[in-house]
């Protein structure tokens, strides 16, 4: 759907059900956020990306395609939820330069491109989000 009134009108009125969406069971929303794109990204090819994007609330997780029912069981082992991610997440490095055993500020996941296009040594293109990671700082990263 090309942007314009029609295309903002269907992106509100999904927003609206997914903020709307509870649980029958506990009444919470399965979901600890819901971001337009461009609440999260910008450059040339934010076209490609999903309109909205929702972030599942612990204990929820989304599924990549639309079932009859919205809230199911799933599951308990890692097996039952391959798909599923979290926001947390841990990124050891390892090699010349990087200081053993040391931590440093929190950084984002659109860091891990650019740091990597780095170690290669590749440019970083401009439109990227992210920057590159002094591996001198750390040996072990947490992301936020």
């Amino acid at each position: 759907m090309e942007p314009g009134e029609e295309y903002e009108r269907v992106v509100e009125e999904v927003l609206g059900v997914l903020q709307r969406l509870r649980d029958p069971v506990t009444g919470d929303s399965p979901f600890s956020a819901i971001y337009r794109r461009e609440e999260l990204w910008d450059g040339p090819y934010i076209d490609n990306g999903p309109d909205v994007v929702t972030e599942p609330a612990p204990g929820y997780l989304s599924l990549s395609e639309l079932k009859d029912e919205a809230f199911m069981e799933v599951g308990t082992s890692w097996r039952d939820k391959s798909a599923d991610h979290e926001r947390e997440g841990i990124v050891i490095l390892h090699g010349p330069g990087v200081r053993r055993g040391e931590a440093i500020e929190p950084r984002h996941i659109e860091d891990i491109a650019p740091t990597i296009l780095h170690l290669c040594g590749l440019p970083v293109p401009r439109y990227m989000d992210g920057s590159v990671i002094d591996l001198r700082e750390t040996a072990l990263w947490l992301m936020p």
